[in-house]
């Protein structure tokens, strides 16, 4: 009877510890599937880099451009990121340390402008986080008028486009009174850039960018 309860104690033993390290085990993986608090966006890719991405429009129409990034320059004083995009005379800037949007520029002409710049990040990057931006928008040939954006860090969640699957920050911004304009922003701190980018009219999409490949030295 003695030997009986020394195995059944073994036994007992025995399960618990196994019931202890199974318990660690799934804590070890919670801990490294924990989401970021927090990101900050790093410096951009250097000057040469390219990428493609793809546009798909309302109507269910998509076509493919590549983006070459630029040395660096200056718009209306401040320092910024130019895109070029591949086999147009088109260039895209955006604030060097923010990556926000600044302006476009159609064969040297500024074609649209966000002053100082539309806001869209306010880094560091966490969900719940909100803001408000105030800037001045043109269009060539119109006068400018404010827009005032609402922004709001929404989730960190797995977004799929054609270069892959990655955990990003989504990111919505609203403007507008009678009719809203909303943009989305889903931003990927493992690869330091926008993945992808919906724009709506309402309710409507009305034209969505998704990266297909990611940048390299061209």
């Amino acid at each position: 009877m003695f030997i009986y309860y020394i195995i059944a104690g073994a036994r007992i033993m025995k399960n618990y510890l196994l019931l202890l390290l199974i318990s660690f085990s799934v804590l070890l993986i919670g801990c490294s599937q924990q989401k970021p608090v927090q990101a900050e966006f790093n410096e951009f890719y250097p000057a040469g880099s390219i990428w493609k991405e793809k546009r798909t429009f309302a109507d269910g129409s998509q076509d493919i451009f590549e983006f070459q990034v630029l040395r660096e320059r200056t718009f209306e004083g401040k320092a910024v990121m130019a895109l070029h995009l591949v086999g147009e005379d088109k260039i895209k800037f955006y604030d060097k340390h923010s990556l926000n949007f600044i302006a476009q520029q159609v064969d040297g002409k500024t074609v649209m402008a966000s002053l100082p710049d539309d806001g869209r990040y306010q880094w560091p990057l966490e969900v719940g986080k909100k803001w408000t931006v105030t800037f001045q928008f043109k269009m060539a040939g119109r006068k400018s008028f404010p827009v005032s954006k609402h922004y709001e860090v929404e989730a960190f969640e797995k977004v799929t486009v054609p270069a892959g699957t990655f955990d990003a920050f989504r990111v919505r911004g609203i403007s507008g009174k009678k009719v809203k304009s909303t943009i989305l922003l889903w931003w990927a701190p493992e690869v330091n850039m926008t993945v992808k980018i919906e724009y709506f009219k309402g309710d409507k999409n009305i034209i969505t960018y998704e990266t297909v490949t990611l940048p390299t030295l061209g």
